[in-house]
């Protein structure tokens, strides 16, 4: 073969192959490192769009293990080469096509081997943070744990103790043990007071982990459904992980249960070890909502507002407090004069039918832009029927953005009344705007939630 042809079949194969790493680990990122979640991901139809779109493109977030990761990705196919027969005949072809089908294993393994040292250097940062905390011995560490609700609780809170003392918390959604540590290297002082953490976990004895560092003193159980059952295995198991930070609280502590979770008032019954209280909300609690916050925030409210209390706020510094805090769902209006309700960090079942309810209550036409929920284990196909049941009960017209669970989200919804054509499949950005900017008029609502695609928002609002 003229040595220029071959020389281009190597760069383009070799370039092929480098999209594949920077691919895998993307997802590998996504999923937090996690088997449980990695695998619980290839249960749905995905993996076949990820094998098939030669051209997909997507690159990690830049972080060291990132960086490590990639250098040792990109000399993989060097030394291959250099390894491989290059006379350029076919054994030389067909070994640069076998490691450009298995480049997505060969980089998964390459990973998985990787873990090894991580976790080595993460029990070193978490030991380092353990001591740090120690040494802080009057800091009074609040931890907020559950299966949705946690974020908006721990911002709630921490905006009302600001009021009085000084408060360090968990910024955005980390909630994982590296990024508590990290918190606490990086950011925990003597003059704070509060720490408040909230606290993740997609298997047992994760959170009973990030409760022997930090050493909670009061715990928020915000509360419990299928989220990340495919990695838990079990509602059970779900329940167990959350309780060990209940079961991690010293005697002289307080736990605190969201009335309005069945899950969460089981356990609050089957406490006995520290102090313990519920808040349930109901209508009347509703109506002294601040006007600032929907209803969808009422729970995270209470909870948040129950433990200042205890912590000796009054209700003119929590009301002071409460005047700076925003809804969890923000409303904006459009161009063309409907408005765009965005929820976009992820998505539980709790949280859908809990805005799903809310849109219900809009007084024009309704639209909800959601993917299928994600790792739900066996529990999946049962709550996207019901989710489909609710969208007809309180929507005009749906649009999902993923076809994992269609099926079951339709069927649902035609069983409850809704058409055929108001619940849409539509994979692509250009196509989810098109439909709902041709369906939304002047006062309409679109429900923007879960996962869904960059600048989507944008283009409605602009639209």
């Amino acid at each position: 073969m003229i040595p220029e042809i071959k020389n281009l079949i190597v760069l383009f194969w070799f370039l092929a192959v480098i999209k594949n790493f920077l691919f895998w680990t993307w997802l590998w990122q996504l999923k937090e490192y996690h088997w449980g979640r990695f695998r619980a991901h290839f249960e749905t139809g995905k993996y076949k769009k990820y094998f098939s779109a030669f051209w997909r493109f997507k690159l990690p977030k830049i972080t060291s293990k990132v960086l490590i990761l990639l250098i040792l990705q990109f000399f993989l196919p060097v030394f291959f080469l250099k390894w491989v027969n290059t006379g350029g005949g076919f054994k030389f072809y067909f070994s640069l096509l076998v490691f450009f089908v298995f480049s997505p294993f060969i980089s998964s393994i390459l990973i998985l081997l990787f873990q090894v040292p991580t976790e080595i250097f993460e029990k070193i940062i978490l030991k380092k943070a353990a001591r740090k905390r120690e040494e802080q011995k009057e800091l009074l560490v609040i931890g907020i744990t559950g299966s949705y609700g946690k974020t908006s609780t721990k911002e709630f809170l921490a905006t009302m103790l600001a009021e009085k003392y000084s408060v360090l918390k968990t910024e955005g959604h980390i909630n994982s043990k590296i990024g508590i540590a990290q918190t606490i290297l990086k950011k925990l002082n003597k003059e704070q007071q509060i720490f408040v953490v909230e606290m993740g976990a997609y298997e047992k004895g994760q959170i009973k982990e990030v409760c022997q560092m930090v050493r909670p003193q009061i715990g928020i159980l915000t509360g419990i459904n299928e989220q990340h059952l495919s990695t838990f295995g079990s509602l059970e198991n779900i329940r167990q992980a959350k309780y060990e930070l209940i079961e991690s609280l010293p005697p002289n502590g307080l736990a605190v249960f969201n009335g309005g979770n069945k899950m969460c008032r089981e356990l609050f019954e089957k406490t006995t070890n520290v102090a313990k209280i519920i808040v349930s909300p109901d209508e009347k609690k509703l109506k002294h909502l601040p006007k600032n916050l929907k209803e969808v925030d009422l729970e995270n409210f209470l909870l948040a507002a129950a433990v200042a209390e205890k912590l000796g706020l009054g209700k003119k510094e929590i009301k002071k407090a409460v005047s700076q805090l925003e809804s969890r769902l923000k409303t904006e209006k459009s161009k063309s004069g409907f408005f765009v309700i965005e929820s976009t960090y992820s998505s539980n079942p709790t949280a859908v039918f809990s805005h799903l309810n809310y849109l219900g209550k809009w007084p024009g036409r309704k639209i909800i832009i959601m993917p299928c929920l994600i790792e739900l284990g066996r529990e999946a196909k049962r709550i996207h029927l019901k989710i489909g049941g609710w969208i007809a009960v309180n929507c005009d017209l749906a649009i999902i953005t993923t076809g994992d669970y269609f099926k079951e989200i339709r069927g649902g919804a035609m069983a409850m009344g809704l058409k055929a054509e108001q619940i849409l499949l539509r994979e692509k950005l250009a196509e989810m705007v098109a439909e709902a900017t041709k369906f939304a008029r002047e006062g309409d609502l679109i429900l923007l939630e879960g996962r869904l695609p960059k600048g989507l928002k944008d283009s409605l609002l602009n639209s």
